[in-house]
């Protein structure tokens, strides 16, 4: 597991897909500057450059069907949920942060991060998943 900085880039999880063959189980790319990001349904996705964190982590589960997308899902966004949850308390902050399904992380009223997940289907499981958050 390693992580890519990329000074620059138009979006992580395009660039994690161009470089999926050189990429392992677990690696992150994440860049400062990211200038077309993308969202759900063709949305895009803007970040002021060095004021956000944006980054993709390449995932291969290797035995989960098609049927499964789901599951990776709610693992990335319960995953987000709760580090942001821990990052808070130890700051001293205790608002509450849920998941808006399928991909969108708020905390108290306020939206914070967005999730791209995207697979690719190999055989009768999924190949491999990145899953893109800003």
């Amino acid at each position: 597991m390693s992580a890519i900085e990329l000074p620059y880039t138009p979006s992580t999880n395009s660039w994690a897909k161009e470089h999926t063959t050189q990429l392992a189980h677990g690696d992150i790319v994440v860049t400062p500057c990211q200038t077309a990001g993308r969202g759900q349904r063709g949305n895009t996705w803007e970040a002021a450059p060095g004021k956000n964190l944006t980054f993709s982590i390449l995932l291969r589960p290797e035995h989960i069907p098609p049927s499964g997308q789901f599951l990776i899902s709610e693992i990335v966004s319960l995953s987000v949920a709760g580090i942001v949850t821990e990052a808070l308390a130890s700051a001293g902050c205790h608002m509450p942060v849920k998941v808006k399904w399928p991909n969108d992380i708020y905390v108290g009223n306020r939206k914070i991060a967005g999730i791209l997940i995207e697979h690719s289907i190999c055989g009768q499981n999924i190949g491999h998943t990145i899953a893109g958050i800003g």
